[in-house]
């Protein structure tokens, strides 16, 4: 059995379409406008750390009749790992002026939820924050038994500031903890990570749509 990890996903490599019609007449702030350029330089700037397009993260397992008889696993390195947290957090934080949450509140708020092309975008945005409460929330996105007692936000935040931005007392004594030889709960980190990394890219790009047709003041 082995698995690795994708390719970072390029957020202007496919054309999403956001329709003026779907936002209100009232136009969006020099402050929004900015916020928004922010969020589509900071996805593209993750795609571009050395952790997406140098590193890998791979698991290779033999088992022999049910046995685990080989095992072994490659992560990507400290340094590399730390300039992506770096800018993957900036993303993540709610009250970051880029983050993922702050252009999910602020197309909300602008979208015309009278007009057809307005509802499709509300759609849009509940499909990723969906997509974001349970990449979070559960390890089966398919919604099936969960096998791990943490849920991913907990390990993500255990490394998060138990290991890469700060150094929380105990949070690092949990990873000390729980990070065994197999080293899983570190691969459980990377896991959330990447699949962040991928959403938020996705997600650059409906902002980088909506940019292109938003009422500017």
């Amino acid at each position: 059995m082995s698995t690795t990890n994708a390719r970072y996903p390029d957020p202007m490599s496919d054309v999403y379409r956001v329709e003026k019609a779907a936002f209100r007449s009232d136009p969006f702030s020099p402050e929004e406008l900015a916020a928004m350029q922010r969020h589509v330089r900071l996805a593209n700037d993750l795609g571009r750390c050395r952790y997406f397009t140098e590193e890998v993260r791979s698991l290779d397992v033999t088992l022999d009749k049910g046995v685990t008889t080989s095992w072994e696993m490659t992560l990507p390195d400290a340094g590399a790992t730390r300039d992506m947290v770096g800018l993957l957090r900036q993303l993540f934080g709610d009250k970051e002026r880029g983050s993922f949450a702050s252009m999910i509140a602020m197309l909300r708020i602008h979208a015309d939820t009278e007009s057809p092309e307005g509802q499709r975008l509300l759609e849009v945005i509940a499909a990723h924050d969906d997509l974001r409460q349970r990449v979070l929330n559960r390890w089966d996105l398919t919604g099936g038994q969960d096998s791990s007692p943490r849920p991913p936000l907990n390990v993500f935040l255990d490394w998060l500031y138990g290991e890469y931005l700060h150094s929380d007392a105990d949070r690092a004594e949990r990873i000390e903890k729980l990070n065994t030889d197999f080293r899983i709960y570190e691969w459980q980190f990377h896991w959330i990570a990447e699949r962040l990394a991928f959403l938020y890219a996705r997600f650059a790009k409906v902002v980088g749509a909506a940019l292109k047709v938003v009422p500017a003041a």
